[in-house]
């Protein structure tokens, strides 16, 4: 029986003992051997180390991190080499398909995707480097920032020995906002990455080391400053060529330079027609610019080529307006339940539901819409919002849960869904409110006595011939929704631009 050959987990770190255990737990069954650089830690990432079996070695911090990258792997025993950051997991892989990949004829090393998650988690970028390599003295970091090993073993092996392992994808959580101010990550950066600049003022991938870090921290038009200069210095065979462009057209998207925008775009498009994160960027650009139809059409070929940009329901939602905008009510109604049935408690998009449903363009049953989220979800999503500005919208989750109840739940759902809608109708309309705004919330609290007798009656199990109160909770609640929709919302518009 063949044995695979061994693999070191290399990581280096400082003051990272909330994150550090979960990172090597992510990796520990596949590899035999952890090493932990540790470049100055005064918390207890060095003892976080030790406990899950690491050997820790100190390295004094120089401002340098493939230094700091390097002496671990001049540490480490395995026949290949896996990279982590402390901030970062390993998606799980079996044991027998990372194998797979150590064995691979003419390989000398691999990408991985490493997916970013930012600011404040709903919104992610993908990028792919080389984390998974052989143990070789030849193959070393270089770059005080942004280290990347993958030019000295293309070097090495004659511009080849690379390829990529998309079952291999590391989640990385350093650029979601806490974190990054806790560790005031943006000033270090920033000052590394100008500090190479000045010994490598051409060098394109710190421009663009740079100009992300100036995006991320919203200094935008110094952050085109740079990507432009990165993207001038470029071949085009680099392997985050594709990511200098998707930032660029978002840093021009952002700063309004729809012009820029689109001659970049143009560009990008030529040298990776079938890219969907590109044809996001496209449909976003048409949509700014009032290209309803280009922009259904490029969002479409974004969410079928699996974009990853935006997170899904992001797109989704992003679908229905340019839907809206170019007349397409159905299909705009069907991609904003997709977006809800991905994130519920994001309400945008129940919202603009009901805006179709407002202007009478809306076909979809209630029924359908309310399957969203279960009652017990659709009720706490009532309780987080405030009053009394939201008051429409708190009815219409009180009756869109009555509605899944009495299509699926026991009877205690339909009570509490009930009771909550009750509740609802109860609380003080504006004081401004017409007479017969008032009339409407008379009408509604009646009709939330009548459902409370039905749950009653569900409850009772009083189901019989001429005896059906789910059925007729269906039709009470389904009454209220139009009901709230065309007498208490307000008057809807779609959203036209600002989606960025």
């Amino acid at each position: 029986m063949n044995t695979a050959p061994s693999v070191s987990l290399c990581v280096i770190a400082r003051d990272e003992e909330d994150v550090l255990a979960s990172c090597l737990a992510s990796a520990r069954h596949l590899v035999q051997e952890i090493i932990v650089v540790d470049t100055g830690s005064t918390d207890r990432t060095k003892e976080v180390a030790a406990q899950a079996g690491a050997k820790v070695l100190d390295f004094p911090w120089t401002g340098d991190f493939a230094a700091a990258r390097n002496r671990s792997l001049d540490e480490a025993q395995g026949e290949w080499i896996l990279v982590l950051d402390a901030d970062e997991l390993l998606r799980p892989v079996t044991r027998e398909d990372f194998a797979r990949l150590l064995v691979v004829p003419g390989i000398e090393g691999w990408f991985l995707t490493v997916k970013s998650f930012l600011g404040k988690g709903e919104e992610e970028a993908e990028d792919e480097v080389v984390r998974l390599f052989r143990n070789r003295p030849e193959y070393r970091f270089s770059g005080a920032i942004h280290e990347q090993v993958a030019g000295a073993i293309v070097q090495v092996n004659g511009g080849g020995g690379l390829a990529r392992a998309p079952e291999l994808v590391i989640e990385h959580f350093g650029y979601l906002d806490r974190r990054r101010q806790a560790k005031k990550k943006h000033e270090r950066n920033v000052s590394l990455l100008t500090h190479a600049l000045e010994k490598q003022p051409d060098d394109p991938f710190l421009h663009y080391g740079l100009g992300a870090e100036f995006f991320q921290g919203n200094e935008v038009k110094q952050g085109i400053d740079h990507l432009e200069r990165a993207l001038a210095g470029l071949r085009g065979n680099e392997s985050y060529c594709r990511e200098v462009f998707v930032l660029l057209i978002l840093a021009y998207l952002r700063d309004g330079q729809l012009r820029q925008a689109s001659r970049t775009a143009a560009k990008a498009a030529r040298q990776f027609p079938c890219d969907p994160d590109l044809q996001l960027l496209q449909g976003l650009l048409a949509y700014e610019r009032r290209q309803a139809v280009a922009a259904v059409r490029n969002l479409r070929q974004a969410a079928s080529g699996g974009a990853r940009l935006l997170a899904r329901h992001h797109l989704h939602t992003l679908l229905g307006d340019a839907c809206v905008l170019v007349g397409r009510f159905e299909e705009a109604e069907r991609e904003y339940l997709e977006a809800l049935r991905l994130a519920p408690h994001l309400l945008y998009p129940l919202t603009q539901l009901i805006g179709v449903k407002k202007r009478g363009r809306g076909k979809m049953p209630w029924l359908e819409l309310c399957g969203f989220a279960s009652p017990a979800q659709l009720l706490g999503l009532k309780q987080q919002l405030p009053a009394p500005e939201d008051d429409p919208v708190a009815l219409i989750l009180a009756l869109l849960a009555v509605l899944g109840a009495a299509a699926g739940g026991d009877a205690s759902d339909l009570t509490r869904a009930s009771r909550s809608f009750l509740e609802a109708t109860n609380r003080p309309g504006p004081a401004e409110a017409a007479p017969w705004e008032n009339a409407l919330r008379e009408y509604l609290r009646a009709a939330a006595g009548e459902l409370l007798a039905c749950a009653a009656q569900a409850a009772a199990r009083l189901e019989c011939g001429f005896s059906r109160p789910r059925e007729k909770a269906r039709a009470v609640a389904s009454t209220c929704l139009n009901t709230v929709v065309q007498g208490l919302c307000p008057p809807w518009a779609p959203l036209t631009s600002g989606r960025l």
